[in-house]
């Protein structure tokens, strides 16, 4: 390893970490527009209305509706997840379908933790949220 000092020009990674922070705010306010049903509710109506929205502190994936050819796409612009036999499963007039898994053998895999000795998603070795959508 070779100690000195090292200039870079972080100019694009700025802009970079801006994209990130602004798309993070968009999803943010996407999620909190979704509710997850109460007993109650699921009860009275399966799929009607809904008293608790869902929570988006400590959240570090969201996989809904960005999905092709095998990737599903983290919303949050973190580690796409890789799906086996699945498709894409439409919400009329939304983008939130997410993922209809088809049959055994059917499953998706969020690689955090495999990322190599530099560890982009620190969190991955604590406890972190991560959201989906799906159907089975």
């Amino acid at each position: 390893m070779s100690e000195g000092l090292h200039l870079a020009n972080l100019t694009e990674q700025l802009e970079k970490i801006k994209k990130v922070v602004q798309t993070c705010k968009e999803v943010d306010e996407r999620v909190k527009q979704l509710c997850l049903p109460t007993e109650a509710d699921a009860a009275a109506s399966p799929g009607a209305g809904c008293s608790n929205r869902v929570p988006t502190e400590g959240l570090v994936g969201y996989l809904a509706g960005s999905f092709a050819e095998g990737q599903w796409k983290d919303e949050y612009l973190g580690v796409n997840a890789t799906v086996t036999s699945g498709e894409l499963a439409s919400t009329e007039g939304t983008d939130n379908g997410g993922v209809r898994f088809k049959g055994r053998g059917s499953w998706a895999e969020w690689p955090v933790s495999k990322q190599g000795e530099n560890q982009p998603y620190y969190f991955a070795n604590n406890g972190f949220t991560l959201m989906a959508t799906v159907t089975i």
